[in-house]
């Protein structure tokens, strides 16, 4: 009995004409230095100097916008997008289980208190001021009994901005949002937002210290905390993490 030949390996498979053209579309970026806002070159050029229908190029720019790359201005052009993570919390933010939002949480609180050192010898005498502020912004909601995410949202990003890594704040602002967005779902609301309030108090307290030691864990207890309301709801096995906020 003859046998049948092999299917094709994935490499031996041709590339979708689709897959082709976005990376002719990446290409053609990169080599002309194209940045944020600049305008790509005509559709019917574009397809002519790729040998593709212009619905190719069409279908191949529209799945480069849906990642943030590129941006279709109706009766104007393409054009170069600035950096967006917006599409990345579009698919964090939905579907997401208790186990999900625990390696979320520990993301960030990774990075948080990986870069910490480093955060508070870059802040300026502006940037402790308006962590002062938040701050005490915090704490007048606090004692209302109010919540405060837009509160707690700005006091991280303050305190990680003098570093000057745009990556880094937008990753940051995409856990945090994704966070919350799907913590809605899982009723993991700010029962005691006095006691929030306080775990940022106590990290501002270390960096007007200067203790840069000091400051790494006092964010590590803030999100132990997170993560012990976020253990309460979380299936048997799904991240759990002990008082500082690591694994145990």
């Amino acid at each position: 009995m003859p046998m049948r030949p092999p299917a094709p390996s994935p490499a031996m498979r041709p590339q979708p004409l689709y897959r082709a053209v976005q990376q002719h579309l990446r290409q053609y970026v990169r080599e002309n230095g194209l940045a944020a806002g600049d305008r790509l070159a005509p559709e019917a050029d574009l397809a002519a100097a790729f040998g593709v229908s212009r619905n190719s190029l069409r279908e191949a720019v529209k799945a480069l916008e849906s990642v943030g790359m590129l941006e279709v201005r109706r009766g104007i052009g393409v054009f170069v997008r600035d950096l967006s993570l917006e599409p990345l919390l579009a698919h964090l933010g939905s579907g997401l289980g208790p186990r999900d939002l625990a390696d979320i949480l520990e993301i960030r609180r990774t990075l948080e208190v990986g870069l910490a050192a480093r955060a508070l010898a870059a802040l300026t005498a502006a940037d402790r001021a308006e962590l002062t502020e938040v701050a005490a912004a915090m704490g007048r909601r606090a004692r209302r009994g109010e919540t405060f995410a837009a509160l707690d949202r700005a006091f991280h990003q303050v305190l990680f901005r003098s570093l000057g890594n745009r990556v880094l704040l937008r990753l940051i602002d995409v856990f945090w949002l994704a966070f919350h967005q799907a913590s809605g779902f899982f009723d993991l609301a700010n029962h005691d937002p006095v006691a929030t309030w306080r775990d940022h108090a106590a990290i501002l307290a270390a960096v007007e210290r200067g203790d840069a030691s000091l400051v790494r864990e006092r964010l590590a207890q803030h999100y132990g905390a997170i993560a012990a309301v976020l253990s309460r709801h979380a299936p048997a096995g799904a991240g759990t993490f002990n008082h500082e906020g690591n694994p145990p």
